[in-house]
C-alpha cells in the first residue's frame, strides 16, 4: 500500500523539523512539504538539499492558511496516484511502526480516517487514551491522522474559509455527514505539541492557558461559532457561555489582554453572521 505523508511548514525550527523527518521517511513511500510563507525558505532549502530523503516542496510566498495547506498536500499526493496521506505538523515526531500500525485498519467500514493515543509534550498524560484496540470517534487532531484521500475529495477538502483552528474538527464532522467514519487505534503514534500550554491553578482545578496569538484568538472564537451552527452542536447562548469562559482566561492569566478582548468580540460577531455553507475544493 503506497502512502504519503504530508507536513505544513510555517518558520519552522530544523532541528524539530529533522526528527520529524527522521521518525517518518522509511515509513512512507515519499513525503510531501507546503511551504506556507516561511521567513527561514532558505534555511528549509538548504537542509532539505542536503537530506536523504524522497520528498516534494511546494512553496508559497504568503501564508495562505493550515486548510489551503493540506489542501495542496493531498492534491500533490493525488496527482501521483497516493490513495492515503499521513497528515503531519511540522515538530510532530511519529513512532516507528504507525504506519504499519494504522495499515492493519485501513479495511474497517467507511474509514474516512485514522488516528492515534499521543503524548503530548507538554503534559505527561496520553491524549485521547482507548480501552479497546479501535474505535469510531466523533473527532481528531489533523497531525498524525492516516487520511483517506478519496473521502476527502467526496466532501470537498478541508474549509479554506476557516483559515486555522477547529479545521480539523471540521473535517470529521463533513465526513461523518456523508457516512465516513473517523477511527482511533490503540496506539501511542507520536510526540506533539497542542500551542505552548501553561497549566494554572483555579480555585483547586487545573485549567490549561494555550498563550495564543490576538490572529489566533480571533480565529478560535470565530470558527467556534462557525463549526458550532453549521453542525448543529449548541444553542448560540451556550456558544457565548463558551467563549465567555475563554474570555476570563484572557483577563486572568493573559497578556495583551485589550487586544485579545476585541479580536475576541470580533471573532463573535463574524462567527455569527458568516454563512455556515460549506465550499468544495476540489
Amino acid at each position: 500500500m503506497k502512502i504519503a505523508a504530508g507536513i505544513v511548514l510555517y518558520n519552522p525550527e530544523i532541528a524539530r523539523l529533522d526528527k520529524n523527518i527522521e521518525s517518518i521517511k522509511t515509513q512512507v513511500n515519499e513525503i510531501i512539504l507546503f511551504n506556507n510563507g516561511s521567513k527561514n525558505t532558505k534555511q528549509i532549502l538548504k537542509y532539505l538539499k542536503n537530506k536523504n530523503v524522497n520528498y516534494i516542496l511546494v512553496n508559497s510566498d504568503s501564508n495562505l492558511g493550515i486548510a489551503h495547506a493540506l489542501n495542496r498536500l493531498c492534491k500533490e499526493a493525488m496527482k501521483k496516484n497516493y490513495k492515503w496521506l499521513l497528515t503531519l505538523d511540522q515538530d510532530t515526531v511519529v513512532s516507528p511502526n504507525l504506519v504499519h500500525k494504522y495499515s492493519q485498519y485501513v479495511n474497517l467500514p467507511n474509514v474516512g480516517q485514522l488516528s492515534c493515543t499521543y503524548k503530548d509534550r507538554n503534559s505527561s498524560e496520553l491524549k485521547y487514551k482507548i480501552d479497546t484496540d479501535v474505535k469510531e470517534v466523533k473527532e481528531c487532531i489533523t497531525s498524525g491522522t492516516l487520511l483517506s484521500l478519496g473521502a476527502l475529495e467526496k466532501v470537498g477538502g478541508f474549509d479554506e474559509n476557516m483559515f486555522i483552528d477547529y479545521v480539523d474538527f471540521d473535517l470529521c464532522y463533513a465526513l461523518r455527514k456523508i457516512n465516513y467514519k473517523t477511527y482511533q487505534i490503540s496506539y501511542i503514534g507520536m510526540l506533539h505539541e497542542i500551542g505552548h500550554i501553561t497549566p494554572v491553578n483555579f480555585f483547586g482545578k487545573r485549567i490549561d492557558i494555550f498563550n495564543q496569538t490576538t490572529f489566533r484568538h480571533y480565529y478560535r472564537c470565530r470558527n467556534y461559532f462557525l463549526f458550532s451552527k453549521r453542525y448543529n452542536l449548541c444553542k448560540v447562548h451556550t456558544m457565548i457561555y463558551m467563549q465567555f469562559k475563554e474570555w476570563v482566561k484572557v483577563l486572568l492569566y493573559e497578556n495583551n489582554k485589550f487586544a485579545k478582548t476585541k479580536a475576541m468580540f470580533k471573532g463573535m460577531y463574524d462567527g455569527l453572521r458568516i454563512s455556515t455553507d460549506r465550499k468544495n475544493y476540489f
